[in-house]
């Protein structure tokens, strides 16, 4: 009887500090799109800044010995600006972002717990005729 009654009270404090987590957003809408997602913001900045992306994102994957790494399908509530830099395709900008849903057959999105992801964003591109 215990164990059941502690298991419940479990269940609700998780339940409500999710509700008062989220509440941060209630006035945002989630946004959603594919691209790179890295746990940490000097993991996607070491992606995006290489020559061959994906052997750098499968050797952060394989030294950190899980999946810190991917490119994803995301629903996501955008968060600050936490790197600003100029690649060859342009200005980009890694945002520290909370990704609530991910989808697993890029059709439905799966809800997920709140996740704090860096992903980056090209906002000022480059026109062809001048990319180095």
């Amino acid at each position: 009887m215990r164990v059941a009654f502690a298991s419940i009270v479990l269940v609700m404090a998780v339940v409500i500090g999710l509700l008062f987590y989220t509440g941060a957003y209630a006035a945002q809408e989630p946004e959603f799109g594919s691209g790179l997602a890295c746990d940490t913001k000097e993991e996607a900045v070491e992606i995006i800044t290489a020559a061959d992306m994906t052997a750098v994102m499968e050797e952060i994957n394989a030294r950190e010995g899980k999946y810190v790494c991917g490119i994803l399908a995301t629903a996501y509530f955008q968060g600050p600006t936490v790197a600003t830099f100029d690649t060859p395709d342009g200005l980009v900008e890694i945002r520290e972002n909370t990704v609530i849903g991910i989808s697993i057959d890029g059709k439905t999105i799966n809800p997920v717990p709140p996740t704090v992801q860096y992903m980056p964003f090209l906002v000022v591109p480059k026109p062809a005729g001048l990319r180095i």
